[in-house]
């Protein structure tokens, strides 16, 4: 990815909401983990079967552009990168 990727958040998971489902301005689909892993570009069949899954709870509209390295982290993996 480019150093200036901006990410639309779709869905975030219901007990780990760093966990997100997100969509780029090329309709190109990624998970985001929140463990400071790279995001991971997932086919839009399996974006649709994830963010159908009971768990995922779909954001609200508008969905606002973020900047790669400001969507956030899952605390447990901050406190491991000191």
């Amino acid at each position: 990815m480019s150093s200036t990727t901006y990410l639309q958040p779709i869905a975030s998971h219901e007990d780990y909401p760093e966990r997100l489902l997100l969509r780029d301005g090329e309709d190109q689909w990624y998970l985001w983990t929140g463990d400071g892993q790279e995001i991971e570009a997932i086919p839009a069949r399996l974006a649709a079967w994830i963010a159908d899954r009971p768990e995922m709870r779909l954001l609200q509209r508008p969905h606002m552009w973020f900047e790669l390295s400001c969507l956030p982290l899952n605390p447990a993996a901050m406190l491991t990168d000191r």
